[in-house]
């Protein structure tokens, strides 16, 4: 690469970025296409009892929210509550996030799982070079602190 100061620099990365997200969605779109798996469904009522059809699974899952929340959305049990967050002291507030903590999560995504509402998939995360990661560090550091 020619030695052209930043510009170059950014102009390589944005190169990068944009052939490895063509090489990612070309092969989402390839595996998108394979047959799906059916999920396992399988939740065990208040009772222990093993529940294998899909609409007692979701029945379940009702009956489970509606014992935790009130229909205000407020928790029912006495001892849990929420704070909120402008509530709590700076101090009192969890660490930033560690790198370490970051590219451990980066390695533990799962592949070929379907994009979260950012349309953006695992593959193309875990193929961003140190660059990258860093700036994606930054991004996620500064959402958590705010």
């Amino acid at each position: 690469m020619k030695s052209g100061g930043k510009n170059s620099v950014q102009s390589w990365n944005n190169t990068t970025i944009r052939e490895g997200w063509i090489l990612c969605t070309e092969e989402w779109q390839s595996l998108s296409k394979q047959k799906k798996k059916k999920h396992n469904t399988q939740v065990k009522d208040r009772h222990g009892k093993l529940l294998t059809e899909e609409e007692e699974v979701k029945c379940r899952w009702k009956e489970y929210n509606e014992e935790l929340y009130d229909g205000s959305g407020k928790l029912l049990h006495a001892g849990q509550s929420l704070e909120v967050e402008e509530d709590v002291e700076d101090d009192d507030k969890g660490p930033a996030v560690l790198y370490s903590e970051f590219e451990k999560a980066l390695e533990e995504l799962k592949n070929k799982k379907v994009p979260g509402p950012d349309s953006i998939p695992a593959e193309l995360l875990k193929a961003l070079g140190s660059a990258g990661k860093r700036e994606l560090f930054e991004i996620c550091n500064e959402i958590y602190i705010r």
